[in-house]
């Protein structure tokens, strides 16, 4: 019978790409990264990004981001002192192998970086969002939280980092994609990692190598 088969179909794993990162060290409410890679093109093909920025003490928050001129919805968003901000963007975007990422701050920020990731076979919306954040008074070089993966499902972390000197980043629970410097001493990184089997307390950490005011915002995908 139909339903039986439907019963035993298998479900197909969610898989989640790193397409592309970029930066931008120009003053501005509003940033415009064009020609972004964002993958296959697929029917149910969700396209996420990572926003990150620390402008001192403006209070800033991200009002939209669009993706190929589609809305995005915010799944989660980071925060630390003198506006060190992190946020997971997601829109469906069925077409096109490019688009241009749109960023809109409610006020100006010194700079900004943005990393891409296509998720294919997913329900759509994230399934479970995490984050964490240290202020420099944390005297700490990690940020880490817990977040629950469904079987055949996907997370993906981004984090932001501001220093005295270079930084860079390790990553665990997920696999590192990118580590840039956005601008003077802001640096930004992001991973993903596909899990067969469910993860339950799943552990994403971001480590620095000094002691940073950081941000990490974490969603994570099932099918």
């Amino acid at each position: 019978m139909l339903a039986d088969r439907l019963r035993m179909s298998p479900t197909i794993p969610v898989d989640i790409q790193f397409t592309d990162s970029d930066v931008s060290g120009t003053i501005t409410d509003e940033y415009t990264f064009a020609g972004k890679d964002i993958g296959a093109v697929a029917s149910d093909r969700v396209i996420a990004v990572g926003v990150g920025t620390s402008s001192g003490t403006n209070a800033a928050v991200i009002s939209s981001v669009t993706i190929g001129g589609i809305s995005a919805t915010k799944a989660i968003s980071s925060n630390a002192e003198e506006n060190s901000l992190s946020d997971i963007w997601y829109a469906t975007v069925p077409t096109g192998t490019t688009a241009t990422v749109v960023v809109t701050y409610t006020l100006e920020q010194q700079r900004c970086g943005i990393g891409v990731w296509a998720v294919y076979n997913s329900s759509g919306a994230p399934t479970a969002t995490a984050e964490d954040n240290q202020d420099i008074a944390d005297a700490s070089a990690v940020t880490s939280t817990t977040i629950n993966v469904p079987a055949n499902g996907g997370v993906l972390a981004y984090a932001c980092g501001v220093s005295g000197g270079v930084l860079t980043f390790t990553l665990a629970g997920v696999t590192e994609d990118f580590d840039e410097n956005i601008a003077s001493i802001v640096y930004h990184t992001g991973g993903a990692e596909n899990y067969a089997s469910a993860q339950v307390g799943l552990t994403v950490s971001c480590t620095a190598t000094a002691n940073t005011r950081q941000t990490m915002p974490v969603a994570a995908w099932g099918p």
